[in-house]
């Protein structure tokens, strides 16, 4: 764990006989995305690319390992200080002109050593939150109380403001110390993590500097890799210029591929945003999906027991091939002549995609299983998923269809996410048989597939928008069925993006907009397919595209490169927040029905009055009037 520290080297005297240093105790802990599988990592694992502020590490380790441990902890980092200032005293050229800041780089190993890894001259001061800039607000101006230009100080103070005189030509000792302990047992004037000081930079200083940051640039530079709808929303946003090839950028719409290539490589600044985060697929890549969503229902289970964990009983059963091709024949054999499908775990579109009854169907990945290491590394076979098909899907006119449906994270440390109001049923355009399992008109809803059908009408499409099946549903079942059923839907967002959050590598610069793929059986029970992190902005039909350019310019509002946000919405355009390190409640709710219940902000096939909601929420563009 690497431990941000804070020394100011006030400077010794002209003769360079005496050192005078005094230490803060309003630092912060810091984990560094590069040091995230270290062995004292795995004490705070769930704070990967965050800050610890010093008073809760100590907090934490205290509980932890024990006031004494602890207490004997901080005392060798303090001999870290000590000493290697000490150890450049006769080699810095001393200047009564000069003071100096260091932040001292400190890792922990996993038996409470501390181990110096670094001195900065000069630590970041650029704040990443408003703790963090409430923080260095309160040490920069201790450290201009200490350099003291307006004379106030008499020197012999032993603290000033959240900086203690640790050494003044030798150790320096704290007065409540003796006066508490007894004049034989010196305590070192140093406490670092003690307290926190209730002295604070304005309030809303950093989400004010964020903003003018927002407002201040004349234009925002794109880049985009996609030739579809997100390339005409970026072009039709005011203040916003396209940059080819490897011109600077603030923006970047890419494709997977280039952020696989590139993202390692890229510097980013503070105001730089890019549309996925550096390991998407540990939720889009179908084996990783299933893999972490096993774990995180293990968990639950050993944590909260079994009927939470039933919370995520809502993907089929699955197997890895061929890795898990063993474990997934004894699965087979228990439920003789039932339909088992095949995807490919990193295609897309319906690509490689078939249906089996038999294991001789996959004999291929058996033979894979049997390989050596060094046959397996000169001929790859694909991976794939083996999944228990749904054999009763709920029909409508006798046609198979699933949900599609986005969800907008901006961030997993903490959690937020967002959902998309609209979204569309994909039908398939042959009636549902399960006597044919060879045709994919039948079984594979991905438009893709079904624009190739003889019978494929273009200008009628295969699709429905998302309120058009809740009408259909709630007039067929009911308000509270389908209530229940919406529910149900929005439990499969929250469990999904849960199971990733400890493995998803957190940045501030990334975004990203899934495409969730759910399919409903024949009793309503909601069952998750698959997760997209590219999901096709290519519009099908008119009506497509407006739907795909409404929810690509609300991801841009909600990016929110302008500025023009406070941070605190609950809705933008046709995004509901429904989860901020925590579910989200309607306030509409609350008033109606009384404090004692609590309605989700999920609004998922409702009205979707967002023009209305964005001219109520957003102040123009610069250079434009408001309509």
């Amino acid at each position: 764990m690497l431990t941000k520290l804070c020394a100011e080297d006030c400077g010794p005297p002209p003769q360079n006989k005496m050192l005078c240093l005094f230490a803060s105790h309003i630092s912060q802990g810091e984990m560094k995305e590069e040091k995230r599988t270290s062995p004292a990592v795995a004490m705070v694992g769930f704070i990967q690319g965050c800050k610890w502020q010093m008073q809760q590490l100590r907090q934490y380790l205290t509980a932890k390992h024990g006031f004494e441990t602890v207490q004997t902890l901080f005392k060798e980092i303090d001999n870290i200080f000590i000493r290697s200032l000490l150890s450049v005293q006769k080699t810095i050229i001393n200047d009564k002109h000069c003071f100096e800041l260091y932040g001292y780089d400190i890792l922990l190993d996993q038996d409470l050593k501390p181990w110096l890894i670094e001195v900065n001259a000069s630590p970041s001061l650029t704040a990443s939150s408003q703790e963090d800039y409430e923080l260095k607000y309160r040490l920069l101006e201790d450290t201009l109380h200490i350099v003291d230009m307006e004379g106030r100080l008499t020197g012999k103070e032993k603290r000033v403001g959240g900086f203690d005189l640790m050494w003044n030509d030798g150790p320096v000792y704290t007065d409540v110390g003796l006066e508490t302990l007894g004049s034989s047992c010196l305590v070192a004037n140093t406490h670092l993590a003690y307290f926190k000081l209730q002295t604070a930079g304005p309030k809303g200083a950093y989400s004010s500097q964020k903003k003018k940051e927002g407002e201040g640039r004349s234009c925002i530079r794109y880049r985009c890799g996609l030739t579809n709808t997100i390339q005409d929303v970026l072009n039709q946003r005011p203040g916003w210029v396209e940059v080819k090839d490897d011109g600077d950028w603030d923006f970047n719409w890419c494709d997977v591929g280039w952020l696989r290539e590139n993202f390692d490589h890229s510097y980013m600044e503070e105001h730089v945003r890019i549309c996925h985060f550096r390991n998407h697929y540990e939720l889009t890549r179908k084996n990783l999906m299933v893999k972490n969503l096993k774990r995180y229902r293990k968990t639950l289970e050993r944590e909260a027991g079994r009927l939470e964990a039933s919370k995520c009983d809502f993907f089929p059963c699955t197997f890895v091939l061929p890795s898990e091709y063993h474990i997934f024949v004894e699965e087979f054999k228990r439920s003789p002549g039932s339909t088992w499908i095949m995807k490919p775990v990193a295609r897309s579109q319906g690509k490689g995609i078939f249906l089996f009854r038999k294991l001789k169907d996959i004999i291929d990945w058996k033979k894979d299983g049997s390989r050596s290491e060094e046959q397996k590394d000169e001929a790859q076979v694909e991976s794939y998923v083996a999944q228990r098909y749904i054999e009763n899907p709920y029909l409508i006119a006798g046609r198979k269809f699933d949900l599609r449906v986005y969800v907008l994270v901006t961030s997993y440390i903490p959690l937020k996410a967002l959902l998309y109001r609209d979204g569309f049923a994909r039908f398939s355009n042959t009636r549902f048989s399960l006597s044919s399992i060879d045709d994919q008109y039948v079984h594979l809803t991905n438009v893709a597939v079904q624009k190739t059908s003889p019978d494929y009408d273009p200008e009628k499409g295969c699709k429905w928008q998302m309120q058009q099946l809740r009408q259909y549903l709630t007039a067929k079942h009911g308000f509270e069925t389908v209530q229940t059923l919406f529910k149900e839907i929005d439990n499969i967002f929250i469990r999904s993006l849960l199971s990733v959050q400890k493995t998803i590598i957190n940045d501030k610069h990334c975004f990203e907009l899934y495409g969730y793929d759910i399919l409903l059986d024949q009793d309503l029970k909601p069952w998750l397919i698959e997760v997209n992190a590219s999901p096709s902005l290519t519009a099908s039909s008119q009506e497509d595209y407006e739907l795909k350019y409404r929810l690509l310019e609300d991801t841009l509002h909600i990016v929110d490169m302008e500025g023009r946000l406070t941070g605190k919405e609950k809705r933008v355009g046709g995004f509901d927040l429904m989860w901020n390190d925590g579910p989200v409640y309607t306030d509409v709710g609350l008033e109606t029905l009384g404090s004692s219940c609590l309605v989700a902000n999920t609004h998922l096939g409702c009205v979707n009055d967002r023009q209305k909601q964005l001219q109520q929420l957003l102040k123009p563009f610069p250079g434009q009037k408001r309509t």
